[in-house]
């Protein structure tokens, strides 16, 4: 092989890794988005940094919503709002691995992957 072929070679190699380096370090975090579930008005998000959870009761039919979350250290929490129209926050200190949303008298929504 000549010294040229050999010298494009080792470039073409060379810039290979480079962007395999280069997409590996631009990849974005596995848990990095903002997600969300329904259940009729009423809302469930999981904030981007999947610590945090907030329940909105968006309709005034006195009924309760909460969230029901698996963390992944495998513990289950639930985040409470008691208030018609009102949302209630928690961080829960573990990242969120799959919830769902709950209204007492109505049903849970199914179980979704943060």
């Amino acid at each position: 092989m000549s010294g040229v072929a050999r010298s494009v070679r080792r470039s073409a190699s060379g810039t290979l890794v480079s962007i395999a380096a280069l997409a590996a370090v631009a990849a974005p975090a596995a848990y990095a988005h903002y997600t969300y579930v329904y259940h009729g008005s009423d809302l469930l998000s999981i904030g981007s940094d999947h610590y945090t959870a907030s329940a909105c009761d968006r309709e005034s039919d006195g009924n309760l919503v909460y969230g029901d979350l698996i963390l992944a250290n495998g513990n289950r929490v639930r985040v409470w709002d008691n208030y018609d129209s009102a949302c209630s926050t928690r961080n829960v200190g573990s990242q969120i691995r799959d919830f769902r949303l709950c209204e007492e008298g109505a049903g849970c929504t199914a179980w979704k992957n943060a």
